[in-house]
């Protein structure tokens, strides 16, 4: 073999043989495998089912915060369903999660990606309208920033997961899933502490 026959499968080995397209599907998939297995979205949603659990214990107090709060964890409750739903039908449809026709099929125009863009919309109405202290909101408006900004409709319904490998839709989603969880454990917090 020739000094550069032997450069050249070296080089190979060492770099890998990926195209551009399979180097971002992995990083994808790198970035998705964090956040499913981020301790992060367990405990956040402990702790939501912890404040619910705290404010209910304390309705008698205040009878309109609790119906708040139970209108905000019966909201992050359905909206995890859905993303639940969904990354699972993803993963159904592409189980490498590196094909790039797969991730608009069943979220963009379907009853699944309505009713996602419905969570979002009714969580991030249930969280601002139970929200008083004005400190927090600047902390909730940036948690609810881009799921609001992804599933207004014009961009769900447009390109947004056109030509992305599966994983990256998987990886939107689970984002999805901590910000809204977070924003969710924020408000019930701020309603606990205030009873």
């Amino acid at each position: 073999m020739t000094m550069k026959k032997l450069s050249i499968f070296l080089l190979l080995g060492f770099f890998g043989c990926q195209s551009p397209s399979d180097q971002i599907a992995k990083a994808f998939e790198t970035v998705n495998t964090s956040l499913e297995r981020s301790n992060r979205v367990l405990l956040l949603e402990d702790s939501c089912q912890l404040y619910h659990l705290s404010i209910l214990k304390k309705a008698e107090k205040n009878e309109s915060e609790a119906r708040k709060a139970d209108s905000i964890y019966l909201s992050v409750q359905n909206f995890n369903s859905l993303i639940t739903r969904a990354e699972a039908l993803l993963k159904e449809k592409d189980p490498t999660g590196k094909q790039t026709s797969i991730a608009s099929s069943p979220l963009v125009r379907t009853a699944l990606g309505d009713s996602i863009r419905a969570a979002v919309a009714d969580l991030s109405a249930c969280c601002r309208a139970a929200l008083r202290d004005a400190g927090k909101r600047g902390e909730l408006n940036q948690l609810l920033e881009q799921p609001e900004k992804v599933t207004d409709s014009t961009q769900w319904n447009g390109n947004q997961f056109t030509g992305e490998p599966t994983v990256a839709a998987q990886t939107t989603l689970s984002f999805f899933r901590l910000q809204c969880t977070t924003a969710a454990t924020l408000t019930l917090r701020e309603i606990d502490t205030h009873l």
